[in-house]
C-alpha cells in the first residue's frame, strides 16, 4: 500500500496516510509490536488530516484500545477525555459504531463490566435478530445482566434488561416493565 501512495510523485500520500497509518498500527499491535503501535500513533500528525475525520477519528480509537491494552489505563483515560465533543456530533461526523466503540472504550477504563455484557448482548440482538429468539438468548440475558437478588437491582438497570427480554420474546417492553417490577417486588 506505501509503495502505491509514494507512486505518481505522492499524488495519494496524504489522502491514504491515514488509512495506511490504521491498518499498519493495528498489524503492529496484532503481531506482537504493541509499543511500536503506540509510538506510530502518538507521534502521528493529526492536525494536518482534519478533513479526513472518519480516519482520524479511528485512529485515535485505535490508539486507545492499544494503550488500554497495554494496560496504559491512566494514559488511555487522559487521550479518551481529549474527545471532548458531543455523541451527537461523533455520529454525524464518524457514525453510531464509532460512538458506541468509544463509549465502551471509557466505560473499560471505568470497568464497567455490567454495561459492556448488555452492550454484548445489544448488538447480538442487532446483528442477528433471529439468534435473539431462542431460550438460550433469554437465559443468557438473565443470567449475565440481573443480579441474584433482583429485588435489590436498580431501577434503571433493570430497564436495560427489560428491553432485552421484550425484544427477544417479541413483547412490548412497557408491559414488560411493569410485569417485571411486579415480580421482583
Amino acid at each position: 500500500m506505501y509503495t502505491q501512495m509514494a507512486k505518481q510523485n505522492k499524488k495519494f500520500y496524504k489522502r491514504f496516510l491515514p488509512q495506511y497509518t490504521l491498518v499498519k498500527a493495528l498489524h503492529l499491535n496484532y503481531t506482537g509490536k504493541a509499543l511500536e503501535a503506540i509510538s506510530l500513533l502518538k507521534d502521528f500528525k493529526f492536525d494536518k488530516f482534519k478533513n479526513q475525520i472518519t480516519y482520524t477519528l479511528d485512529l485515535k480509537l485505535t490508539y486507545i484500545m492499544i494503550l488500554f491494552q497495554q494496560k496504559e489505563y491512566r494514559k488511555a483515560l487522559r487521550y479518551h477525555q481529549e474527545l471532548y465533543h458531543s455523541d451527537a456530533w461523533y455520529t454525524e461526523k464518524s457514525g453510531i459504531i464509532w460512538v458506541i466503540k468509544k463509549n465502551t472504550a471509557h466505560l473499560k477504563n471505568k470497568k464497567e463490566d455490567r454495561v459492556l455484557r448488555f452492550l454484548s448482548l445489544a448488538t447480538s440482538y442487532y446483528h442477528n435478530k433471529d439468534l435473539v429468539d431462542s431460550e438460550s438468548f433469554i437465559s443468557k440475558i438473565e443470567n449475565t445482566l440481573l443480579k441474584d437478588t433482583p429485588e435489590q437491582e436498580d431501577i434503571f438497570t433493570l430497564s436495560f434488561y427489560i428491553w432485552l427480554k421484550s425484544k427477544a420474546e417479541k413483547i412490548d417492553f412497557y408491559q414488560t416493565t411493569l410485569q417485571t417490577i411486579l415480580q421482583v417486588h
